[in-house]
C-alpha cells in the first residue's frame, strides 16, 4: 500500500486534473490517467463518496511531469524532487553529473528542513 497523500499533493493533483479536463475533456482525461470517466467526473466535482487519494495518486503519476534538462526527457516530479534533494551520489559519476545540473535547474527545490 502506498503512503497517504499530503494536503499539498492533493491540492496539486486536483489542480492538474482540472487543468487536464479543461484542456481536453473529462473522457479523454480519464482515459489518460487510466480511470473510469464517472469516477473522474465525481472527483472533479468534489462529490466522490470515497477518498479520492487513489485517483489523485494516478493523476500525480501521470500528469505531474517535468522536463529534465540532463536526461532530455520528461520525468515524474517525484523523481525530480528525490534527485535534487536526496543525498549527493558521490559513488556514481553519471548520477553526480545529473545532480550538479539539478542545482541550476528551474525545478530545484530547497533542501528538506530537519524536523
Amino acid at each position: 500500500m502506498s503512503k497517504p497523500l499530503t494536503d499539498e499533493q492533493r491540492t496539486r493533483a486536483m489542480a492538474l486534473l482540472r487543468q487536464e479536463v479543461a484542456r481536453i475533456n473529462i473522457t479523454r482525461a480519464a482515459l489518460r490517467i487510466g480511470m473510469d470517466r464517472a469516477t473522474v467526473s465525481l472527483v472533479v466535482r468534489g462529490v466522490y463518496k470515497a477518498s479520492p487519494d487513489r485517483v489523485l495518486t494516478k493523476v500525480l503519476a501521470t500528469l505531474d511531469r517535468r522536463a529534465c534538462p540532463y536526461l532530455g526527457a520528461e520525468v515524474q516530479a517525484e523523481y525530480c524532487r528525490e534527485t535534487n534533494t536526496g543525498p549527493t551520489p558521490t559513488w556514481d559519476p553519471s548520477a553526480l553529473a545529473q545532480r550538479r545540473m539539478c542545482q541550476t535547474c528551474e525545478y530545484k527545490e530547497p533542501p528538506c528542513k530537519p524536523q
